[in-house]
C-alpha cells in the first residue's frame, strides 16, 4: 500500500471509525468489549443467520440512551473483526451476562 493510500486509510479510521479514546482505557478491555459484542451475534445468528451486530447492540440498549453512531460504529468494527470466524471465545463469562456487560463496557469506554 502506498503512503497517499495509507494516509486515506487512516483517515477513515480516525475520522469515521473513532468514537473516542478514553485516558485510563486499556486494550484488553477493549478487545474483549468487542469479542462479547461478536460473541453474543455470533450465538443469535444460529437462530436468525441476518442478524448484525447493530441489531444486536439496539436491543441491549432499548432502554438505555446511546448515541446511534456509536452503535454503528461498534457494528462496522464488530463486523470487520468477526468477519469469517467460525468461533469466537466466550472469555470465560456466561453468555448472560454479557449484555450487562457490553452495556457497562460501552459507557465506560466509549468515546472509544
Amino acid at each position: 500500500m502506498d503512503t497517499k493510500r495509507l494516509e486515506e486509510v487512516k483517515h477513515i479510521l480516525d475520522c469515521e471509525l473513532n468514537i473516542g479514546v478514553p485516558g485510563d482505557a486499556d486494550l484488553g478491555s477493549k478487545m474483549g468489549l468487542i469479542t462479547m459484542i461478536c460473541y453474543v451475534t455470533h450465538a443469535l445468528r444460529k437462530k436468525k443467520p441476518g442478524l448484525t451486530h447493530y441489531q444486536v447492540l439496539k436491543s441491549i440498549f432499548k432502554d438505555t440512551l446511546v448515541e446511534d453512531e456509536t452503535l454503528q460504529t461498534l457494528d462496522l468494527i464488530c463486523e470487520w473483526w468477526s468477519w469469517g470466524c467460525l468461533t469466537i471465545p466466550n472469555l470465560g463469562i456466561k453468555p448472560a451476562d454479557m449484555p450487562n456487560l457490553i452495556k457497562k463496557g460501552v459507557q465506560d469506554l466509549c468515546p472509544f
